[in-house]
């Protein structure tokens, strides 16, 4: 299979320091690249967000709870703004960017971070309509590019996913008076600490 936005890959999961499985030995491929993708997929669910960027263009609504700010979902870039002024489902209004609307924080691009609202901006020609759906944004949602903290967070998950396969009631271990089976903890406390600034609220 492919990995579809996946946050690592699969020779890096391969690599000495991590699975250490040979380049040539591709019987565990598919199974690996299946965990890598599940694992990206849950960094989105323990987030509430994701770190690919839509390949083209996406369209997503919005009601307004400011007259003068929009919060939107992580945003690359704008490509249209429109608002309906009028609640009849039709966006006459077109934002110009460079005399309606900023994009906020003002620095995110510096930061290698996504835009997360909208601001009017001071003498520009509309406000945002409080109308359900009022709101219309075009662009390219997501993140500019996969954070560092996100690739390890995925390795540490795709690793313990990819070992647990051998151990499917636990941790067995040997010991003096014979096996010994220990309970799985939740996700450790590494991963939470590399996905904790990310969490959104």
């Amino acid at each position: 299979m492919t990995i579809t936005n996946g946050y690592t890959t699969l020779s890096t999961m391969k690599d000495p320091t991590i699975l250490n499985i040979s380049a040539t030995d591709t019987v565990s491929d598919s199974i690996l690249e299946s965990i890598i993708e599940a694992a990206s997929r849950t960094i989105d669910s323990d987030t509430g967000r994701y770190f690919y960027k839509s390949a083209t263009d996406e369209t997503r609504y919005y009601i307004a709870d400011y007259c003068d700010k929009q919060f939107t979902d992580d945003i690359v870039s704008v490509t249209t703004l429109a608002t309906d002024s009028d609640d009849d489902r039709t966006y006459v209004d077109t934002w110009s960017a460079s005399d309606d609307f900023d994009l906020v924080p003002y620095n995110a691009a510096a930061d290698g971070r996504p835009y997360t609202a909208i601001e009017v901006r001071g003498g520009g020609a509309y406000s945002f309509p409080m109308y359900r759906k009022g709101v219309k944004v075009t662009g390219i949602f997501g993140w500019p590019s996969v954070p560092k903290k996100i690739e390890q967070a995925c390795i540490l998950l795709s690793a313990r996913m990819f070992k647990r396969l051998t151990t499917p009631l636990g941790v067995a271990s040997m010991a003096a008076l014979g096996e010994v089976m220990v309970s799985i903890k939740d996700k450790d406390a590494d991963y939470w600490h590399l996905l904790r600034s990310f969490v959104k609220l």
